[in-house]
């Protein structure tokens, strides 16, 4: 049996600047900074956690896929997590992370190392 993913949701206080945030295929506002789909094994987000965010910086003037990450200026404020009840889910938990807006100066920029913007970010921190 293949293993199930985590579904993690990043949500931005509805305090601050929810009109910047559209929906692409829609044009509807949203409250969604962030959606991802987790395999591994790694911690769930907590309380005080920063979202990181993706960057893509050009390379010899192009831009291929994600290059870089940064702490973003949104901080986990809270987390729901929930478990679906039927087996054909096709997730093994489905997380919601509400953020605040913290706003950081100069957030350092990471390279990606093998694709993966959590590593590369423990490496810089070990």
């Amino acid at each position: 049996m293949d293993k199930k993913s985590r579904r993690i949701v990043y949500l931005a206080d509805s305090d601050h600047r929810c009109d910047d945030r559209v929906l692409s295929h829609t044009g509807s506002l949203t409250d969604i900074l962030s959606e991802t789909i987790s395999y591994s094994n790694r911690a769930l987000p907590k309380v005080g956690d920063r979202w990181v965010e993706l960057v893509r910086v050009p390379v010899d003037g192009k831009v291929e896929g994600w290059t870089h990450s940064r702490e973003s200026n949104w901080v986990v404020d809270s987390v729901e997590s929930y478990h679906p009840t039927h087996n054909d889910s096709k997730h093994s938990e489905i997380v919601y992370c509400y953020c605040k807006y913290v706003p950081i100066s100069n957030p350092e920029l990471v390279e990606i190392v093998d694709g993966d913007a959590a590593r590369s970010k423990e490496l810089v921190l070990a």
